[in-house]
């Protein structure tokens, strides 16, 4: 993560020998901290949390929706790849890619498989 210009800047530059991982506690500029996690080398989540209620500019490589106690947070998009949104002291900002697993609601069961039930038993 870079922070400066007044945005923050998420995985600018990942290195392919970190294709998978997470960090947690990052310090950014205008009082924020910021978790990531990453999978194959793209962003699939994170969290931001404000410690001073500042506007925030995020650039992502990744298109991210953003939720704050669970309901999403209206953003604008000043340019493509930038989210900026308003924050509020001590609140924590879920911003999770759009399209990944973790954004999925239920995972697909393969076609022809049936789901597992309590208590059944098979004959044969």
């Amino acid at each position: 993560m870079q922070s400066h210009a007044g945005e923050l800047h998420l995985l600018p530059a990942l290195p392919p020998a970190l294709a998978n991982g997470r960090v947690r506690g990052l310090l950014a500029r205008g009082g924020f901290e910021v978790d990531l996690e990453w999978r194959e080398g793209a962003l699939v989540g994170g969290e931001l949390r404000s410690r001073s209620g500042n506007r925030v500019l995020v650039r992502s490589a990744t298109r991210l929706k953003v939720t704050a106690h669970g309901h999403p947070v209206r953003v604008r998009h000043p340019e493509p790849g930038v989210l900026e949104f308003e924050t509020r002291t001590e609140t924590r900002y879920r911003l999770t890619a759009i399209g990944s697993p973790t954004s999925q609601s239920k995972p697909k069961r393969p076609s022809g498989s049936a789901p597992h039930r309590r208590g059944a038993t098979s004959s044969g």
